[in-house]
């Protein structure tokens, strides 16, 4: 097996030299020897624009502005599947290292269908509440008037971002994804847990008659709306913004 101690320092270097054809081989090799699929079908990637790249500069059919972005965004390339590359100890042994934290498209996915299932089973409650006396027909109509126009306004962005992201990748590849930590991920589905349940709780002190006026369930829904709805919304407009 190649020394593959220095790799990381040998790539920056072949970089930095501008000798990106070596560093390409060399991540070509690395990342099939100790099989990192996925950093492997990057480096195949960048590759393939190296070669196109070194094409158009032969027939001279772009101009040298466009080459120069094009060999900016390879070395870039290069150095971050770089920074994710295995450790290597200084035997030669390879250590894979776990990516840390959650790849930021599956949070949005599980954020997603956890916005949809909440907002189905508090309507579904309401629901369940007319029909077995909890509230008249109008009180009924006026609940889903003030939870469905925000409920739209989360899910407008969040379908926004699904349509923007609707192409498939032919060469699609986890390693270079942005990641969320660990922390943010479990304090987000406790946001929305806790959102989904004070909803639930205000619903039902209606629908048990410990509120005696609609006007006070309608008031506290509000209020949930605007001490946990404003940080939901903080989360979805970040996770969700156009990029």
């Amino acid at each position: 097996m190649n020394d593959y101690s220095n790799i990381r320092k040998e790539l920056r270097r072949l970089v930095a030299a501008d000798e990106l054809e070596a560093a390409i081989r060399q991540l070509l090799d690395f990342t099939e020897t100790v099989k990192a699929d996925d950093l492997h079908k990057e480096v195949v990637l960048q590759s393939g624009r190296h070669e196109q790249y070194r094409k158009d500069m032969r027939t001279g059919g772009v101009d040298y502005k466009g080459l120069a972005r094009t060999k900016v965004h390879i070395s870039q390339a290069i150095l971050e599947i770089t920074d994710k590359l295995p450790e290597v100890q200084e035997d030669g042994t390879v250590v894979v290292v776990k990516p840390q934290g959650i790849r930021e498209k599956v949070l949005r996915t599980h954020i997603l269908w956890l916005m949809f299932g909440i907002k189905f089973l508090v309507v579904l409650f309401v629901l369940t509440l007319w029909q077995s006396g909890g509230f008249t027909a109008a009180q009924f109509v006026a609940t889903l008037a003030l939870l469905l126009p925000i409920f739209a306004t989360y899910t407008t962005v969040m379908f926004r971002n699904s349509v923007r992201e609707r192409h498939v990748q032919q060469y699609a590849t986890t390693a270079l994804e942005p990641r969320v930590s660990r922390s943010f991920q479990f304090t987000t589905y406790g946001l929305f847990l806790l959102y989904g349940l004070a909803l639930f709780f205000v619903i039902d002190l209606r629908g048990r008659g410990i509120l005696g006026q609609f006007d006070y369930m309608t008031s506290l829904l509000a209020l949930v709306e605007l001490l946990l709805g404003v940080y939901v919304g903080q989360v979805v407009f970040s996770l969700f913004k156009r990029e």
